[in-house]
């Protein structure tokens, strides 16, 4: 009667190596790349909250109606919105964020400029244009870079990292209506601030890589192992006695070591 008391040990020591792992924020902050790619994030999606929510409650302080002011936001923000999926596909995720950051940062600042020239009808309309139209760029640029955080993420920290990054974008809206309260203090220096926190992101966006197309990452540490000459995937196992053995997933045959 053969002893298969070795084959059971690594049966059970394998079941408790497949079971799942709980990750948490500290998993991605050991990764190298992870980490770098969060850290640059962080500061994006930071001003993505800032720059909407700021800007969008210093909509009051604009001329003319309140009311036909949120209207045309809304109305603007509409066809954008549309946009923004064939844009993505077509030109990638960091393209159509930096092309909308962009947008944001020009505007922002000529509404800024406005604010140094004396009150004239033509000045209101400027600026009120400007305003409309940076608030209706940062909150365009919210889609692309949702998408792009969700991509670079692994599937087993991909919930923790965007969830993260959303966390910082409240931080973000909490600073928002300060610089509100900053502008009515300094005129123009939310303005300046959400333009130059725009262009800044453009920059932290070029080290991320583009996700369009590629394929999404499953586990935390993504190591490619060549295959050997017979074309067969193994994996490696160790029981509590120290017993290792190689599960081939193709021929799912089962080679059990001697104790060392």
């Amino acid at each position: 009667m053969p002893d298969l008391s070795s084959i059971s040990q690594m049966g059970l020591s394998t079941n408790t190596q497949l079971k799942d792992k709980n990750y948490s924020l500290i998993d991605i902050l050991k990764n190298k790349k992870l980490r770098k790619y969060t850290l640059l994030l962080v500061f994006i999606w930071v001003e993505l909250g800032m720059g909407a929510y700021g800007i969008q409650f210093g909509v009051s302080a604009l001329s003319g109606n309140l009311y036909i002011n949120m209207f045309i936001i809304g109305l603007i923000g509409v066809p954008v919105q549309l946009m923004l999926i064939p844009l993505q596909n077509r030109f990638g995720r960091k393209k159509t964020a930096k092309l909308f950051f962009m947008i944001c940062a020009i505007f922002a600042f000529i509404f800024a400029i406005t604010r140094y020239l004396d009150e004239t009808n033509i000045r209101n309309k400027v600026s009120n244009a400007a305003a409309l139209i940076s608030l209706t760029a940062i909150s365009a640029s919210w889609s692309p870079i949702q998408t792009l955080t969700i991509e670079i993420y692994p599937t087993v920290v991909r919930n923790i990292g965007y969830g993260f990054q959303n966390t910082m974008a409240r931080v973000g809206a909490v600073i928002g209506p300060q610089l509100v309260f900053l502008d009515t203090r300094v005129p123009g220096m939310m303005y300046w601030i959400c333009g130059v926190s725009a262009v800044v992101s453009i920059f932290l966006l070029w080290p991320i890589p583009e996700t369009m197309g590629a394929d999404l990452t499953d586990k935390l540490t993504n190591t490619k192992k060549q295959s050997n000459a017979k074309n067969k995937e193994t994996r490696d196992y160790c029981d509590p006695d120290g017993i290792v053995s190689e599960v081939s997933e193709k021929s799912e045959s089962i080679l059990t070591a001697t104790h060392l």
